[in-house]
């Protein structure tokens, strides 16, 4: 009778073991994890902009090589993307709604994914036209070959904005740069204590400015896009990812 007891019991162990690491298992079908909860720098273009905030930047040297593409169908994570479109460089796009649908303009190869829309925060464009040139802010009237809505702007024709954000918070920021060279630039800011942490938007433009002296890059246009955990930037040997879903990204192809 002992002996059939002792089993017993140790079937129920067993049997309760094995339900508990299913579910366990199972989670990972449920609720995915995105990207990775650390951030990598090997080398790149790294800054340090103050004794709070560090910064990677990427100047792209071929602008028929930058894409621009929408995630929000696939939210495929950061470091996929990365390696499915052979890029050298990626760093996240625009704004999304939490029904996962574009926020303003989005053009990508030409073709219109979402129009324009009305916004005191999202008051710029990023643009590419057809003659491959990088303009930020005013949205450009030529054929464009890629358009991306976001903001708010932060420094415009060589001048800081004044920006107003009520309840700003410290987050990661992603930017992106065209300089008085019409050098398209794009960088990361973020805490060298809290990699998914960073500064607030009424802080960027004066960090701009220490960008501008401290790599030599003078800023004439810069306009904020979406950032906190829904940022990444990634070369080969640097790696900011994600924790929310990225709606979009631009990269530059191999």
């Amino acid at each position: 009778m002992k002996k059939i007891f002792i089993f017993g019991f140790i079937l129920v162990i067993s049997v309760a073991a094995g339900v508990f690491f299913y579910r366990a298992d199972n989670k990972k079908d449920l609720n995915p994890v995105l990207g990775e909860s650390k951030s990598l720098n090997t080398g790149g273009n790294a800054i340090i902009l103050s004794d709070d905030y560090h910064a990677l930047w990427y100047k792209v040297e071929d602008i028929d090589k930058l894409i621009l593409k929408s995630n929000l169908d696939a939210k495929d994570t950061a470091t996929f993307l990365f390696a499915a479109n052979n890029c050298e460089f990626l760093i996240n796009g625009g704004f999304y709604s939490p029904e996962f649908e574009h926020l303003g303009l989005f053009v990508a190869d030409g073709i219109t994914l979402s129009e324009k829309q009305s916004s005191s925060l999202l008051n710029g464009f990023i643009s590419i036209n057809s003659l491959a040139t990088p303009r930020i802010g005013v949205l450009a009237e030529d054929e464009l070959r890629m358009a991306l809505q976001t903001g708010p702007v932060l420094v415009a024709n060589g001048q800081a904005k004044n920006i107003k954000i009520k309840n700003d918070k410290y987050a990661r920021r992603s930017i992106a740069m065209v300089t008085g060279a019409n050098e398209l630039v794009f960088a990361i800011i973020y805490s060298g204590n809290a990699r998914f942490s960073g500064p607030r938007l009424t802080d960027i433009p004066a960090l701009l400015a220490v960008f501008s002296q401290k790599t030599n890059l003078k800023v004439a246009d810069a306009i904020n896009l979406d950032g906190g955990k829904a940022s990444a930037f990634i070369t080969d040997n640097t790696k900011i990812t994600e924790l929310s879903p990225i709606g979009s990204f631009f990269c530059v192809v191999k």
